[in-house]
């Protein structure tokens, strides 16, 4: 690449200026993915790309002109890139995520994915195709993850080149995971991973011509639940607050109503006729987590719809039909220590969590309610038996029950549980 005059940056083109910088530069030498969690939520995608422009801002591959406009560095030889921990092409799956991106003009497709060639532990970091300078092997690569701190399996190729965590949630035996990581900023307990970023980066110096001050806030207005009083100290916290107030300030719009804001976007992330568009199985899978109790395996899908609205739409049997796919190939042994678990909203009052086993659900689980501090918030227990099927619990609490709180609780109950 000759050098000349450096590309402007702006809020639509930022991430094809990047794309151009990442394909075309003869100067890189190292490059650093921030990587998502698999969920792709709304938080981990949008702390994805504002942590990006913040260390692109710092490394000085964004430079600023007299004039406070931002422009892309050319003879920078570092590059810090946002990653999507999904395949490409699936992130309208995440309408809420897809819906925010559109709202704000920016392209899905100028993202990076962890399904991108050089990403795969095939091809890992092996560019020659993709830049222009041949001599790769210049090219220093790393990871820094955003919204999460533990690779989900198929991704533990990636651990040694893990340096820095930005999350809030609870990171244990990373110097055993991490080899190479030098740096954490994990910050608990907070409502939103966007507080971290923003409180980190954006607080002094809000780069309006790079970011929308209301598109910054969107992951934290969510995931703090509009800051209703019912989620102080659960969904949010007199930190995520403080941001959330000071970032507001740089919105110059005085006809911006944030209850509406609020119910625009959590209204497109509830809908039930958009989250089963492309049927249940993405809906099963765009919010699923992994954990490992005692000796149990829990797989958790998170549903944004009501499990109601969705068997009513779909049917139980194509539920638990979906649900048994994870089971097969697996002797009776490993089946009864895999235990299903989802959660979703009933109303706006209320929380539906259900397990599910093939063979057996343990007694122990019977005695859930009495884990419950306040039993006020416990509404009701239901066991079902599908023949050939399996076994369903159906727990309701009250919706401050998030799956935060009630991991702990399902934790507690499997170590009870002796000779599985």
């Amino acid at each position: 690449m000759e050098n000349g005059d450096n590309l402007i940056i702006n809020k639509s083109n930022y991430l094809k200026q990047l794309k151009f910088l990442f394909s075309h530069s003869n100067n890189l030498t190292e490059i650093i993915y921030i990587l998502g969690n698999n969920t792709c939520d709304l938080d981990s995608a949008i702390c994805s790309y504002l942590l990006s422009i913040a260390l692109n801002i710092q490394s000085e591959t964004i430079i600023f002109d007299n004039e406070q406009n931002p422009k892309l560095n050319l003879n920078s030889s570092k590059l810090y890139l946002p990653v999507l921990n999904i395949e490409r092409g699936t992130l309208p799956y995440r309408i809420d995520v897809k819906y925010a991106f559109d709202k704000y003009g920016i392209e899905e497709n100028d993202f990076w994915y962890i399904s991108d060639e050089y990403l795969t532990k095939e091809n890992l970091f092996q560019y020659s195709n993709f830049i222009s300078d041949k001599n790769e092997n210049n090219i220093k690569s790393s990871i820094i993850l955003v919204d999460h701190n533990l690779l989900i399996n198929k991704l533990n190729y990636l651990s040694n080149f893990v340096i820095g965590i930005y999350d809030h949630h609870v990171i244990t035996n990373y110097n055993n995971n991490y080899q190479n990581l030098y740096l954490i900023n994990i910050r608990i307990p907070i409502g939103s991973c966007s507080t971290i970023i923003l409180s980190e980066f954006y607080m002094k110096h809000f780069p309006l011509k790079l970011v929308s001050p209301l598109f910054a806030l969107t992951a934290l207005l969510i995931d703090c639940r509009n800051f209703s009083k019912d989620y102080y100290g659960n969904r949010w916290v007199d930190l995520d607050k403080e941001v959330f107030n000071k970032i507001k300030s740089e919105i110059k719009d005085d006809n911006i109503n944030f209850n509406d804001y609020y119910k625009e976007i959590n209204g497109v992330k509830h809908d039930i006729e958009k989250n089963l568009k492309y049927g249940f199985e993405p809906l099963l899978r765009k919010v699923q987590k992994f954990y490992e109790f005692n000796t149990f395996k829990i797989i958790w899908s998170a549903f944004y719809i009501s499990y109601y609205d969705i068997r009513n739409k779909i049917g139980e049997e194509e539920i638990l039909n979906k649900m048994l796919e994870y089971y097969k190939n697996k002797d009776e042994k490993e089946i009864k220590k895999i235990l299903f678990v989802t959660n979703s909203p009933i109303d706006s009052n209320k929380e539906l969590y259900t397990i599910f086993n093939p063979i057996e659900i343990q007694k122990e689980f019977d005695d859930f309610k009495d884990e419950i501090e306040n039993k006020d918030n416990f509404y009701s227990m239901e066991k079902k038996i599908f023949k050939d099927k399996g076994i369903v619990y159906y727990f309701v609490l009250n919706h401050v029950y998030t799956r935060k709180i009630v991991e702990p609780i399902l934790q507690k109950i499997c170590f009870k549980i002796k000779n599985i």
